[in-house]
This record gives C-alpha cells, structure tokens and sequence, in this order.
C-alpha cells in the first residue's frame, strides 16, 4: 500500500511570487483561493469544503454553459476541491491556490504555517497576490543569534517557522590557581578568547544572512559579547539589526 508524500510547508514566498507574478493574463478565469485551515482551540481544523461550493456556484454562473471558460473553470474547481479535500497537510495553517486549466493546466498551491486571516475565493485574468504579497511582508524571513560568551545558537525563521539552527562554539578560558597567570594575563586571554568567539559568530552570521537571503536581525545575549558583536557587523547588515 502507497503512503502520500507529506506536501511541505513553505519557508520563502520569493520563488511562488516570482513565479506567479510572471503568469500571463489570459481570457481565461485564473482562480485564486486564500484559505484559513487553523485548528480552533479545541485542536478542530474548519471544514473548507462548503465555503469552496458556495463561492463556486456563484462564480459558474458568470460563463455560459460550454464556454472555453467555463470550462476552464469547472476543471479548476475539481481540483481545487480535491486538492483541498486530501492534500493539505495537519499543520498547515494557511493555504493559497491558483488555477488556470485553460493556460496549460496551471496550478499552484502553497501551504503556510501563518494563517490567512480570510477564506477568499477570486476570478480574474491573471493571479490575485496582494494577501500573499502581504503575508511576505508580515512574516519577513529573520535569524535570531543567542549567545553567552562561549556559545552562539543562530535560528533562521521563514513565514513564522524555524528553517535552521546552528551552534557556534568558542573556547573555554580556564583560570589556573597556582602558579599560573597573572591577574592581567588571564584578564587579556579571557578578552581575546571573547573577541575571537564574537568574530565566529558575525563570520558565520553573514554566511547565512547571504545564503537563506535574511532581511531582519536579532541579537540577545550576554552583555559582554553583545558590544564585541555589534562592533563586528559589517555596515550593511547594521540596519537590519533588531
């Protein structure tokens, strides 16, 4: 017996916005389906299904019968239907769905762990991206570094979610009780140790900055390390500083 792949939850907007941004208008109705699918407090996730029929049955009424739209449309709302019958997954709080069998049996769905705050159901000639637009905008992608003054943990969080999480160790300055350092000596080597902890963490910081594309930043952790942190940041990811 097949067991369904899981459909993953997206972590980054920019790749389904560019793509349907690029969509072509075209005669044909392009449906776009925002939906709400947030488990309510007693862990009940709303049944979608008579919303959907609802709007559906209002919107056929708009192309005759036998139409190259109509047809079209009545394709998109089968599989609109059983995609949202089967197909979205537990944890998904949010769903967006855009369709066009017309145009190459375009069809686009994206799950969210951010809820949408509205069932919408639209029909136009290209897709409707302002909730999903605004959503990005909501939910900007961020990495949040926690540290003491040995020890970094960076997490990058997308569309509410974490997406990674990375330890960054530095090593330990132990005090000898006999005949060790001096008081001046040992103060120096613990410094330095701090310095040197504080410039693997910002190296590794804009290594993932650049590669998960972060646009926001936040700091937190022991005021020691957190002047030696700031200092280091290079001018361009300042800004981004919470």
């Amino acid at each position: 017996m097949s067991t369904a792949i899981p459909e993953p939850l997206a972590t980054d907007l920019e790749e389904p916005l560019a793509r349907l941004v690029a969509f072509e208008p075209t005669s044909l109705p392009v449906l776009s389906v925002y939906l709400n699918t947030q488990a309510d407090q007693h862990g009940r996730t709303p049944d979608v299904i008579p919303y959907l029929n609802r709007e559906f049955k209002a919107l056929a009424r708009t192309w005759a019968a036998g139409s190259d739209e109509r047809h079209s449309f009545d394709r998109d709302v089968e599989r609109i239907v059983a995609y949202a019958t089967d197909q979205i997954e537990p944890a998904a709080n949010g769903v967006a769905i855009f369709a066009c069998w017309g145009a190459g049996e375009f069809f686009e769905a994206i799950q969210l762990t951010t809820p949408v705050s509205d069932n919408r159901v639209y029909a136009y000639n290209q897709p409707h991206l302002y909730h999903l637009a605004h959503l990005e905008e909501q939910y900007p992608r961020y990495a949040a570094v926690l540290t003491d003054t040995n020890t970094a943990r960076i997490f990058v969080f997308g569309l509410g979610q974490v997406v990674g999480a990375e330890e960054v160790k530095g090593k330990k300055v132990h005090r000898v009780k006999v005949g060790g350092w001096s008081q001046a000596r040992y103060q120096r080597r613990v410094g330095n140790a701090h310095q040197e902890h504080a410039k693997e963490v910002v190296d590794r910081l804009v290594e993932i900055v650049r590669e998960d594309k972060v646009t926001h930043i936040v700091l937190a952790g022991d005021p020691v390390v957190m002047p030696l942190l700031e200092a280091l940041l290079p001018q361009e990811m300042v800004a981004m500083v919470e």
